[in-house]
């Protein structure tokens, strides 16, 4: 998530935050504040935990076991993704094939 929202060292994080002082000292507030809205989104979900793509993956799976998944509260899809680690799926696994939806 780090990599792909907000990069991966203090560099990147720096671009992310100049981009906004840039955009106000040009008085493209909307585009100061969407890049703030998601900057915020980011930093929450790094403290909440919350893997987007995985509950997105989670978000996919209609049975486990026979069992309807009906449910999609983000507790519930980590629960799901807790499962899957038991059972040895990787992230790395679900990046790859996320990756290659995305693309498709």
């Amino acid at each position: 998530m780090l990599d792909a929202e907000l990069g991966s060292d203090v560099m990147a994080f720096d671009q992310k935050v100049g981009k906004i002082f840039q955009f106000l000292g040009k008085e493209m507030v909307k585009d100061a504040l969407d890049e703030m809205y998601n900057l915020r989104n980011t930093y929450h979900n790094i403290l909440s935990e919350n893997n987007v793509r995985g509950l997105a993956f989670a978000c996919l799976v209609r049975k486990i076991d026979g069992e309807l998944m009906e449910d999609f509260s983000v507790d519930n899809l980590k629960t799901i993704l807790e499962k899957f680690s038991s059972w040895g799926l990787e992230i790395g696994h679900v990046k790859n094939k996320t990756t290659d939806v995305k693309k498709n």
